[in-house]
C-alpha cells in the first residue's frame, strides 16, 4: 500500500506519521484514509453493485412466478358462452386445390366444412428445435397444434383437475394428483380435440402463432387431408375416436382470439427475463473492472 503526502505529493511505501521526503506529517494519514475510501475511476460504487444484485434476485423470483402462471387456465366464470357449444361439421362442395410453401407443392383435399369455439389448453409449435419430424417430412403447412376443449369439459370444470400437454403430433391429458375416480368420470372424451392447423392466409397464421394456453378462440375452415412429396396426412371426421388418427386437420380460413388470458403474467415474464440478462451483464462488467 502506498501513501501519498498531502504536502509534497510524494508516495511513501509504508504507513508513516511523517513523509520520508519532506519530513512533514500533518494530515498524512487522514488524506490517505480519504483516498482509500474513494472509488477508483471506472469502478462501481458499492451501493450500485448492491442495487443490481437486489434487482437480479427480484427478477429471478418474478421470472419463476410468472413462468408458472403464464399458461394458467381461466376460471369457469370467465369462459365465454360460445364455448359451451359443440363444433359444427357440415358437408362441403370445395374441390381439391394446390398450395405452395417453401418451394414445396401440396395437394389439399377438403372433407367437411368445420367451425369450432374452444378453450386452448395446450399447444405445440412445429418450429421448435426438437421437432425433427416436420422438417424431415418437409411438412411446412402444419405450423402448430392446438389442444382445445369445449362444452361439458368446461361446464363440469373437470379441466381444472387435468394437466394438458402436447408432443409433435398428439395431445395428452393427465389427471393431477388427488383427482378421484368420481371427478375423472366427468371428463367427456367427445368435448376435446387436438387440431393440426394449416393457416389459410398470413393474417390467420399470425393470430395462430400468437395463441397460447388459456386463450379462447374461434376458427372456421375445412377438415382436410393433404399430400406432399414426403408427407401424407388425413383428418378425423368424428369427435368420438381416440388414439392415432383421431386428430383433426383443419385448413383455417377464419380465425379469432376471442379472449386472451394471462397477458399480465406474460409481460412480467418477458420483462423479468430481460432484467435478469441486463443485471448479469452489469455484474460481469463490474467483475472485470475491479
Amino acid at each position: 500500500m502506498r501513501w501519498k503526502c498531502p504536502h509534497c505529493g510524494a508516495y511513501n511505501t509504508a504507513a508513516r506519521t511523517k513523509c520520508s521526503y519532506c519530513e512533514k506529517g500533518n494530515g498524512l494519514h487522514e488524506q490517505n484514509s480519504q483516498e482509500q475510501d474513494s472509488p477508483r475511476p471506472g469502478s462501481f460504487p458499492g451501493s450500485l453493485s448492491n442495487t443490481v444484485k437486489i434487482i437480479l434476485i427480484l427478477s429471478i423470483i418474478l421470472s419463476i412466478i410468472s413462468y408458472l402462471n403464464r399458461n394458467k387456465l381461466p376460471d369457469k366464470k370467465d369462459i365465454l358462452p360460445q364455448l359451451y357449444q359443440a363444433p359444427v361439421q357440415t358437408a362441403t362442395k370445395e374441390q381439391p386445390f394446390s398450395l405452395k410453401k417453401k418451394d414445396i407443392n401440396y395437394t389439399i383435399t377438403p372433407l367437411y366444412a368445420y367451425e369450432l369455439h374452444g378453450l386452448v389448453v395446450s399447444h405445440h409449435d412445429a418450429r421448435v428445435w426438437w421437432d425433427i419430424y416436420h422438417r424431415e417430412w418437409q411438412d411446412y403447412l402444419n405450423t402448430k397444434d392446438l389442444l382445445v376443449i369445449w362444452g361439458k369439459n368446461i361446464s363440469s370444470e373437470i379441466y381444472k383437475h387435468i394437466k394438458f400437454s402436447n408432443t409433435s403430433f398428439f395431445g395428452h391429458a393427465r389427471w393431477k394428483s388427488g383427482t378421484t375416480s368420481e371427478i375423472a368420470a366427468k371428463f367427456d372424451y367427445e368435448s376435446w380435440s387436438n387440431n393440426h392447423v394449416l393457416p389459410g392466409n398470413p393474417l390467420v397464421a399470425k393470430y395462430i402463432m400468437e395463441t397460447n394456453p388459456g386463450d379462447q378462440i374461434y376458427l372456421k375452415g375445412l377438415l382436410v387431408k393433404y399430400d406432399g412429396p414426403n408427407v401424407q396426412r388425413s383428418s378425423s371426421t368424428t369427435r368420438s375416436d381416440t388414439g392415432g388418427g383421431a386428430c383433426e386437420t383443419i385448413y383455417i380460413q377464419e380465425y379469432k382470439i376471442l379472449k386472451k388470458a394471462n397477458q399480465s403474467w406474460r409481460i412480467i415474464f418477458v420483462f423479468s427475463k430481460y432484467s435478469i440478462i441486463l443485471s448479469m451483464l452489469v455484474l460481469i462488467i463490474k467483475l472485470f473492472k475491479v
